[in-house]
């Protein structure tokens, strides 16, 4: 039999009739209280007594009270009002997916639909719009491998990634362990991460989607860069939780920084989207003449941070052999060659690379010679 420990039990005026609304939760208005209009609202507490409109209405703010069950519920269970018409609202049920509506918690359960359990009031609070604190907690990995990041290391604010000796992809949380590890989580509630590639090489860490999480953005992080994501819960319901995780900074824009790649190979090389990145490569063709490729278009595209159709970036070759040897550059899938490619012994070339087409699979780049350099 469901118990009671009336603490707080205020008068009120039905400001409708209420006569078959004892032991449901109901809501303040103005001028008394009514049953709830949506689920959406905040219970103001249990009507304990059963009046029509104009009486008074006792209703417990405080204290442990019998409720009507709209199902079974389970002592622990989070409860908050029903709603179902005009006519048919206010029995008790269960919170999960909308947490910030609750208003008490289950101590004697119920069985079945309109049961008496007895729940303990909790405190009125109006929907919950941040429920995630602001404490950052640094993750170091190193996996040699792909590595699924947890929950509480994204809300943890900020991972450190060595991905150790090669690319990798590494997956996000579900959706559902996300959504789990939030606090009161709501729909909209958000937070924001970041992950630092400490790679020692060219490394490149590509973020991918765990069960009910869509990716929005470049998900791609290279060496020596960070990024910044959003992660947004768009549904919180048990069994259908969702969320879109979406890239906001990327910490170096092209052009932000200059690496110088000296390349002796004594053959053809393909530069890699790095080495013309980086801005400057020092080519001794050790030997002969040397047909040198560039990265491929979809390599260049991926390397770029935020890349979108016009993306662009120069980068310079120096031919630093010993003798009459010249480089030819030459090109590689989906990449456009515009102007004259040969650099002559002791001479540098100037070029501009341009992005005309950013979209998966199909990438495509433009490479324009701008001038040429003795020295």
């Amino acid at each position: 039999m469901a118990g009671e420990n009336k603490l707080l039990v205020i008068s009120a005026p039905a400001i409708e009739d209420l006569s078959n609304d004892q032991y449901r939760f109901v809501v303040l208005a103005s001028t008394g209280v009514r049953r709830p209009d949506t689920e959406a609202e905040v219970a103001f507490g249990i009507l304990q007594n059963a009046p029509v409109e104009g009486e008074p209405a006792a209703v417990m703010v405080y204290g442990i009270s019998k409720l009507q069950a709209n199902d079974a519920l389970g002592v622990g269970d989070f409860v908050m009002q029903e709603y179902v018409s005009a006519a048919d609202a206010g029995k008790g049920k269960t919170s999960i997916g909308a947490p910030a509506y609750t208003r008490a918690v289950v101590v004697e359960a119920a069985a079945a639909e309109d049961d008496l359990c007895s729940v303990l009031l909790t405190g009125t609070f109006p929907a919950i719009n941040d429920a995630v604190a602001h404490v950052t907690t640094v993750t170091t990995d190193t996996t040699a491998g792909a590595n699924t990041w947890s929950a509480a290391e994204l809300i943890g604010g900020l991972m450190l990634r060595d991905p150790n000796g090669a690319s990798r992809s590494d997956v996000t949380p579900t959706a559902a362990a996300i959504v789990g590890a939030i606090a009161g989580a709501i729909v909209g509630s958000s937070f924001e991460f970041t992950i630092r590639n400490t790679a020692d090489a060219a490394e490149t860490i590509t973020l991918t989607p765990g069960a009910g999480v869509t990716l929005s953005g470049l998900m791609t992080i290279r060496q020596g860069c960070s990024r910044r994501f959003l992660a947004v819960c768009t549904n919180v319901t048990g069994a259908a939780e969702a969320v879109t995780i979406y890239d906001i900074n990327d910490s170096e824009p092209i052009g932000s920084r200059s690496a110088v790649a000296t390349v002796n190979t004594a053959d053809a090389v393909t530069f890699s989207a790095a080495q013309i990145l980086g801005g400057l490569i020092l080519r001794d063709p050790n030997g002969g003449a040397r047909a040198d490729l560039l990265a491929a278009a979809e390599d260049i595209v991926a390397a770029i941070p935020g890349c979108i159709v016009g993306s662009s970036f120069e980068f310079t070759i120096r031919n630093t052999a010993d003798a009459a040897e010249t480089i030819t550059v030459t090109t590689n899938t989906r990449l456009t060659l515009s102007g004259t490619m040969t650099i002559a012994q002791n001479n540098s070339k100037r070029f501009l690379a341009v992005v005309t087409n950013a979209g998966a699979g199909t990438e495509a780049v433009s490479v324009y010679s701008l001038g040429t350099v003795v020295h």
